[in-house]
């Protein structure tokens, strides 16, 4: 059976929010604050692969319910991400 098109995406997003794990540890080991461009960037990459889970409609219940948890799991990691041009619940009743 093909993998649902949302879990292409959450994976996505999983390797952004690792990759911006990766950058701001090294940006802090080496108390260099010339890398903080490097982790905005990184985190840059992490809204934009959330965007991209919020367009996507998954095909499946399972992909339904892994949008919702990733959707819930983002929200509280990142409470403070500005995400106001992203309407996340018309997108998510959509998704149903």
């Amino acid at each position: 059976m093909a993998e649902d098109a949302i879990q292409v995406e959450i994976n996505a997003l999983n390797e952004a929010k690792n990759y911006h794990k990766r950058s701001s540890r090294i940006e802090e080991l080496l108390d260099d604050e010339t890398l903080e461009k490097n982790t905005d960037d990184a985190f840059g990459r992490v809204i934009d692969a959330f965007r991209k889970v919020l367009e996507v409609r998954p095909t499946t219940e399972a992909g339904l319910l892994a949008k919702l948890a990733c959707v819930r799991k983002f929200r509280e990691e990142h409470p403070d991400a500005i995400l106001d041009d992203m309407d996340l619940l018309s997108g998510l009743v959509i998704a149903a």
